[in-house]
């Protein structure tokens, strides 16, 4: 192989059309869009069954961040604030 070429689609419709239209050989897709365009009746729709496209459904680990303004007054001016979404959230 003489080179790879990554190209980074952060949003989920261009990187899906991309795929359709043959640009893409390989494309990470969401959950939710597997349920509502990928598969139809627990199998993959005719359309991607006529290009002989596979869907492999493996786990993955993520990480997520939640962030808040605090330098925003209603947060900065408001300590009671602060403490109920910091005793609201459940870390583990």
């Amino acid at each position: 192989m003489e080179k790879i070429v990554t190209n980074i689609l952060p949003e989920g419709q261009p990187r899906w059309l991309s795929f359709n239209k043959g640009h893409l050989d390989v494309i990470d897709i969401s959950r939710d869009m597997i349920a509502n365009t990928v598969i139809q009746h627990q199998e993959l729709i005719p359309a991607l069954k006529a290009h002989e496209v596979q869907l492999f459904q493996e786990p993955e680990l993520g990480t997520g961040c939640i962030v808040f303004n605090h330098a925003d007054p209603l947060f900065k001016n408001n300590l009671k604030l602060r403490q109920a979404l910091s005793m609201a959230f459940d870390g583990q």
